[in-house]
């Protein structure tokens, strides 16, 4: 374990969710992947994990894979207990469960970070995703509460909003294995643009609307900016600064997901150094996989610290191109731009045939 070098892991504590997008391998797809059975993560194998995981230095700790983590009743005990160790954990939610009495507790928790996961960015495509009997209008009213809480200093941790625009074309799904339904992904950066500027004066009353971008060109050129500095790997982020420690995160995905007529995926990116545990207390290293072919190992099978010994045994073989699993041999996903440019073509003719 002490060889063992992690820049992420992902503890899902929760199968439990208010939403159901259509993008979510669980309440969405027409029942194409395996339900969790669990609610709730076993509370001693969780304390285990944190106490296994306290000495790695860790980029981040985040509570989530599908489950929405605030309907964990434990939550704020959880946090407490991550903060007490010093790990740089995230809150990723879906924002519709927050209000002053939570803030209250996530301060006390010590939480540094929460961040908010739009995924949308208008009416439209907050319809035809969420699944829930909740006016877009509704939503960002709950939203700016959250950022109003953090301009009145009622929110310690620093706020991301993060707009994810998933793209399920039939060559993503048959290459990552993973998403499906009918969500919307809009690869005109100028139209994208603007569904973000409008997302930003929709939170006109919060007052951050205006800060930072003051034009649609201006947004377009950041982001280009960003992709010509950072290529084009799937886990970047453009990150913008609204005031009060409040951040616009965008996931820089418009520019490298496959069209119907565009094989391979330009530039997929795999870098096996994140641990998922999921609600069934299986172990992988890619948060692409939830058909679970790629499990490591079960943290309710095996004693946590087997567990780490076969993880990093597994990320060992993954990362010098020898993995056990079919999902990986066929994945266009590699640890460099290269080495996934490279896997393209190497695998063209097995991706077509999936």
């Amino acid at each position: 374990m002490n060889n063992l070098i992690l820049s992420g892991v992902q503890i899902e504590i929760t199968s439990k969710c208010n939403f159901k997008c259509n993008f979510c391998p669980v309440s969405g797809q027409g029942g194409k992947f395996p339900l969790p059975s669990r609610k709730y993560i076993d509370e001693n194998k969780f304390y285990e994990i944190i106490d296994h995981i306290e000495e790695m230095r860790l980029n981040y700790l985040t509570l989530n894979f599908v489950g929405e983590p605030m309907s964990h009743p434990k939550i704020f005990d959880y946090m407490s207990y991550i903060n007490s160790r010093n790990l740089p954990l995230m809150l990723v939610t879906n924002g519709t469960l927050t209000n002053e009495p939570t803030f209250e507790k996530m301060n006390i928790a010590g939480l540094k970070k929460l961040k908010i996961s739009l995924q949308v960015a208008n009416q439209e495509t907050f319809s035809q995703s969420r699944g829930v009997k909740m006016s877009y209008d509704l939503y960002i009213e709950k939203i700016i509460k959250v950022i109003k809480a953090k301009q009145q200093g009622l929110i310690d941790a620093e706020i991301y909003l993060d707009i994810a625009f998933n793209n399920t074309y039939t060559p993503v799904k048959k290459l990552l294995g993973v998403y499906g339904g009918d969500q919307h992904v809009e690869n005109d950066k100028y139209k994208l643009a603007k569904d973000i500027r409008n997302l930003l004066f929709a939170f006109k009353d919060a007052d951050i609307y205006h800060k930072k971008i003051h034009s649609i060109d201006e947004l377009v050129e950041l982001i280009d900016v960003f992709n010509k500095k950072n290529g084009q790997r799937v886990d970047e982020r453009v990150f913008i600064d609204l005031g009060s420690k409040i951040f616009l995160s965008l996931k820089n995905f418009w520019d490298h997901f496959a069209h119907e007529n565009n094989y391979p995926v330009k530039n997929a990116y795999c870098k096996p150094n994140k641990l998922i545990v999921d609600i069934d207390g299986d172990v992988t290293v890619c948060n692409r996989d939830v058909l679970k072919s790629t499990v490591i190992s079960n943290i309710y099978k095996d004693d946590i610290a087997t567990v780490f010994s076969h993880v990093e045994n597994s990320i060992n073989k993954i990362s010098s191109g020898n993995s056990d699993y079919d999902f990986c041999k066929y994945c266009t996903g590699a640890p460099t731009r290269r080495g996934a440019f490279i896997r393209n073509i190497i695998n063209f003719n097995k991706i077509r045939m999936l």
